[in-house]
């Protein structure tokens, strides 16, 4: 896939992308004609607590008895912690999942009660 761009003061760029890179930039593209904010990280960036509570959508505090119970893996620097990137994004899918889970279990228990009096 090639990229061009095409600068305002009328300057034109190509740049051959790779498949991979192609797809993330349709993905970009979508989202921000959407509307949507987008963050471009790697994934060995690190990020402080409440960086990581952002991602995974609970607070600071839970993202801080993760650390500690072991689900979240840091390091300190100083007296801050620090995850990276890729370990907040792989609890992530870890609490997407559980929470995939218990909604399928919540069905199930309403459909119980309401279609068999349980």
């Amino acid at each position: 896939m090639e990229l061009r761009v095409r600068h305002s003061d009328g300057r034109g760029q190509s740049e051959l992308l790779p498949p991979a890179a192609a797809g993330a930039i349709e993905t970009l593209l979508s989202l921000l004609a959407g509307g949507q904010r987008v963050a471009v990280l790697a994934e060995d960036q690190e990020l402080s607590p409440s960086q990581a509570s952002a991602v995974l959508g609970i607070s600071r505090a839970l993202v801080v008895l993760r650390m500690d119970s072991g689900d979240l893996p840091f390091r300190r620097v100083g007296k801050h912690r620090r995850a990276l990137l890729k370990d907040v994004l792989a609890l992530k899918m870890r609490l997407d999942i559980q929470r995939k889970a218990l909604e399928a279990l919540a069905e199930d228990a309403e459909d119980l009660i309401t279609n068999h009096g349980l």
